[in-house]
């Protein structure tokens, strides 16, 4: 059985991730801040003590730090750039596999890079409504995925940013 995961916001900086019954499973916060922002992923519990399961130290002088399970990773390194436009980006999961989240323009995909193209998860952007039907953004994870949750989210976000910082440049 797939995750669906909707946010709440058009943000993957700032939302909250909602399950297929409207409740809040996730939370990802990023203060504003001119220079060294962090973002906080948690699980939500709807208290100050929200379990936190990584957090992301933005850096635009040198590699940005991903602290996930304990582990202090350079994001450079972990998330390597792939792709033609270098818009996709690779990294290795807990069980030895290399994933790649491919940035594309109507959705992002995360597969398996083993020349399956198997998919894992699945990104589609929210809607206005103006030509197609009004949505909300949603992060489906398929059941190849559901052993790696918090890992696939913490990619995401730091895949998915660092594609719209590209698109504002």
């Amino acid at each position: 059985m797939n995750k669906r995961f909707t946010f709440t916001e058009d943000s993957p900086l700032r939302t909250l991730l909602l399950d297929d019954e409207d409740r809040p499973v996730y939370k990802i916060d990023t203060p504003i801040k001119l220079f060294r922002s962090t973002t906080k992923i948690s699980r939500y519990t709807g208290s100050q003590d929200d379990e936190e399961i990584a957090r992301i130290h933005w850096h635009y002088i040198h590699n940005s730090q991903i602290i996930i399970g304990g582990r202090i990773l350079e994001a450079g390194k972990f998330l390597k750039r792939a792709g033609f436009v270098r818009k996709d980006h690779k990294f290795t999961g807990p069980d030895g596999q290399e994933y790649k989240w491919d940035g594309g323009f109507r959705s992002t995909k995360l597969t398996l890079n083993d020349g399956s193209e198997t998919l894992v998860a699945c990104f589609t952007p929210s809607s206005r409504g103006l030509v197609t039907v009004k949505r909300r953004a949603c992060l489906e994870i398929y059941p190849v995925g559901l052993s790696m949750v918090d890992l696939i989210i913490t990619t995401f976000v730091y895949s998915e940013e660092k594609n719209r910082e590209s698109d504002r440049s």
